[in-house]
């Protein structure tokens, strides 16, 4: 999985489950000591839902298609299931 997050200031964060991104980016004071000091600015680093992928596809994509394979495969298991069993339902276990 893979992050990759536009600051506000035009730089692009990449992280994922072992190399976080910051939380924040603080803004830069100016390289002309003419200019006068200004306190920093602290703004929030914030991911979209659409900054996220895993191998290379687009993370809400990934889990969608995952979810619809998975319902597939619960149909696949029903119906074999009532080709095995029938109407023959399993009964609980003795008490």
């Amino acid at each position: 999985m893979r992050v990759e997050i536009s600051g506000l200031f035009g730089v692009t964060y990449t992280g994922g489950p072992t190399r976080g991104v910051p939380t924040a980016e603080v803004t830069r004071q100016p390289d002309d000591p003419a200019l006068p000091r200004m306190p920093p600015h602290i703004h929030p680093v914030r991911p979209y839902w659409s900054d996220f992928d895993i191998d290379g596809l687009p993370l809400f994509d990934a889990c969608k298609e995952f979810l619809d394979k998975a319902g597939d495969l619960t149909k696949v298991a029903r119906d074999v299931a009532d080709r095995v069993h029938g109407t023959h339902t399993l009964t609980p276990p003795p008490s």
